[in-house]
């Protein structure tokens, strides 16, 4: 329970059983980074590879993976609260129909889950949900991350995937978006064979139960009595810490300097206040004098992020973790989901997880006590104001946002982006995601969006809008993404991309290996990448097509679906101006016959 050694990595807990493939993936954040989103696909595709830098990651790589499994995941992220990425990256065209902005009707959609289905290629599934603290974002923060796995045994602790499935249910109605057909069509597919699963529970747990929050139908927050409390939350209310506070003689609470600085030393005199300890906040090496993000229930960058509640009652304990912050808001309004996990006392309760073992020191190592302020410090000057352009972020994001394309001249087109009549509390100025903001931003008001002329790589549903609003210490600048409907987009757009990626052969061969997933193949392309990939001495024009044919001869043998994916790379390249440049030698005559072979296999075998 929380050691401070053990150390799980999002991308870690994406990763197939071994002979599995992802067949289906479902997300929900409240905040997301296009960008941190791209390391999905990565997993699902580079089991054994390093994918926490994207930087470090092989283009060729990161194209066969996007392109492999955008189509089979499926993003609900918080109407307004999609950061504004860093930089640009164009591969996230091929991801752009991944995202759906949603909006609870009571309060912020909060959920922080990975639905996962595998596929052993043969008809047999298994599922895992991931249930976490942390938003699909590149954050610093200290968060939480439960990992369930299918389980069909029937002497272990499960949990029954049926709340699931009616939180799953409930996705579309959220969007502020029709959710397309193919989308409704796979979450709907999802549900069907979840029907019947139930999720093992961790080791030392003898009970597990899954708890969305946030509809009618959702069950209360649980808050059982007697024991020792332990609430970890890096936001709090006052009603809320009050509260739990009464359920306990003893209540460890575990929250961030400034949360507990705004309630005062009098609305948290019955517990032990803790924090981290400002060198377990940052990276190694990190100057720890450096300024500390937002206080208030914001995205947190760095420090404590995570919410789990330790509740004993006698011999048993209750453990609660998941998204749901200790504040009215997380615990009644909020769309949430959280796990309920309860194990004895002895091994999972709040001395178990706290003080620890000599063998397993607890998560008191990383904290140290806090003296909240005497008086109330209250809200930062400007909160108030930042709520203010984040309300009005989303309600622009749930109004109309419609972005038409239209020719402006040989190869330039023209962007016009159209928006609901929202009254701004600020300045809001607007830009396409995919060009600078310095020179190329508008400001929101009675006249139209445009843009241009502009080249095809400028084109996309995403648009920053930064909003700047108040006076003095009150002032605040807030920047989201939001995605509009694309009009008129361009049929060549994303060939034009794939056209931006593959820039040679030799691009275009290292790509063929990794959707034929061949090991010699890969080997070949990891070895060397340059002309002389992987075909030694063989004479000039013989090199790729002897090099290839054993491959796909394998795939189209095993009826590998990876043929169907060589076929739609084939279909996007032959029609870029220099598609039969970038083609190997030799290829169309060896394409056409394993692909007619491979049609008249179909055709017998129906």
């Amino acid at each position: 329970m929380l050691r401070p050694e053990t150390r799980v990595l999002l991308s870690d807990a994406l990763r197939p059983p071994l002979g599995f493939q992802v067949d289906l993936a479902v997300a929900t954040t409240y905040s997301l980074d296009l960008t941190a989103m791209l390391l999905a696909p990565m997993t699902f595709a580079l089991h054994d590879d390093d994918v926490s830098d994207l930087d470090t990651v092989d283009p060729i790589k990161l194209l066969e993976a996007v392109r492999r499994y955008a189509d089979l995941t499926t993003v609900f992220a918080q109407a307004g609260a999609i950061a504004v990425p860093s930089s640009y990256r164009r591969i996230l065209t091929f991801a752009e129909t991944c995202v759906h902005e949603v909006s609870s009707p009571n309060g912020l959609f909060h959920p922080k889950t990975w639905t996962l289905r595998f596929s052993d290629g043969q008809g047999a599934f298994q599922h895992r949900l991931l249930c976490l603290s942390r938003n699909l974002t590149f954050d610093r923060s200290w968060d939480t991350l439960l990992v369930l796995d299918q389980d069909d045994s029937t002497t272990s602790a499960t949990a029954s995937a049926t709340p699931l499935v009616a939180f799953l249910r409930e996705l579309p109605g959220l969007c502020v978006r029709p959710l397309p057909p193919e989308r409704a069509q796979d979450l709907k597919s999802l549900k069907n064979t979840l029907a019947r699963v139930r999720f093992a529970a961790p080791p030392d747990f003898t009970s597990v139960s899954l708890l969305p929050l946030g509809f009618a139908w959702s069950e209360p927050f649980p808050q059982p009595t007697g024991g020792r409390t332990a609430v970890i939350s890096s936001f709090l209310d006052l009603t809320t810490a009050r509260q739990l506070q009464t359920l306990s003689k003893t209540t460890v609470l575990v929250t961030r300097p400034e949360t507990a600085d705004r309630l005062g030393a009098a609305a948290l005199d019955q517990a032990e206040v803790h924090v981290l300890q400002r060198a377990a906040e940052i990276e190694i090496g990190a100057d720890p004098d450096e300024p500390k993000t937002a206080a208030f229930e914001h995205p947190v960058a760095e420090g404590l992020h995570a919410k789990t509640y330790l509740f004993e009652h006698g011999k048993h304990t209750t453990v609660v973790t998941g998204s749901a912050n200790a504040t009215r808001a997380g615990t009644t309004r909020n769309v949430e989901f959280d796990v309920v996990l309860t194990g004895p006392t002895a091994k999972v309760g709040v001395a178990a997880m706290w003080e620890g073992t000599d063998e397993a020191p607890g998560f008191v190592r990383l904290c140290q006590r806090y003296s909240p302020a005497e008086e109330a410090a209250g809200a930062a000057d400007d909160e108030e104001m930042t709520r203010e352009v984040e309300a009005f972020h989303a309600e622009l994001a749930r109004g109309v946002v419609t972005a038409t394309v239209s020719a402006a001249g040989e190869g330039s087109y023209s962007l016009e982006l159209a928006l609901a009549d929202v009254p701004s509390p600020g300045t809001p100025t607007v830009w396409p995601v995919s060009i600078p903001g310095s020179t190329w931003s508008r400001r929101l008001g009675h006249d139209a969006l445009r843009w241009g002329p502009v080249g095809l790589a400028a084109i996309t549903p995403f648009y920053v809008v930064s909003t700047t609003a108040g006076s003095g210490t009150a002032r605040c600048t807030v920047a989201c993404v939001l995605t509009a409907d694309l009009v008129g987009d361009p049929a060549e757009r994303r060939r034009d991309a794939l056209g931006d990626i593959l820039q040679n052969q030799a691009d275009v061969l290292r790509y063929l290996a990794f959707l034929l997933g061949d090991p010699t193949l890969i080997s070949g392309a990891a070895a060397d990448s340059g002309e002389g990939w992987m075909f030694g001495d063989l004479p000039s024009g013989s090199r790729q097509d002897i090099v290839l044919f054993e491959p796909l001869i394998r795939a189209m043998a095993q009826g590998s679906s990876a043929l169907s994916r060589v076929r739609a790379l084939y279909d996007d390249l032959v029609l870029l101006p220099n598609g039969n440049e970038l083609l190997p030698e030799g290829w169309d005559a060896l394409w056409q016959a394993v692909w007619t072979a491979h049609t008249a296999r179909q055709g017998a075998n129906a």
